[in-house]
């Protein structure tokens, strides 16, 4: 899960991550909004960096794609 904030463009956060294995932790995100395009890069408290790019669906989804160590999965998130 995360929390962000956004100012202008620049958008700001905090999450937590849990892991199957077992590990969890807290993520420092700092990201980009522009043209109904969000760019976020999220860093695991370990130092693992992971990429978030997502265009806006609607007005409560994202849809884009993750990509963790140069592999890409599809993803969405939906606006609480």
């Amino acid at each position: 899960s995360m929390t962000l904030s956004q100012v202008g463009t620049h958008v700001t956060g905090t999450g937590e991550y849990a892991m199957e294995a077992g590990r969890q932790g807290p993520t420092t995100i700092e990201g980009d909004w522009s043209a109904g395009t969000l760019t976020l890069s999220i860093t695991r408290d370990y130092g693992l960096r992971e990429t978030f790019t997502a265009k806006l669906a609607d007005a409560t989804h994202l849809a884009g794609s993750l990509e963790i160590d140069g592999n890409r999965q599809s993803f969405s998130l939906a606006k609480r």
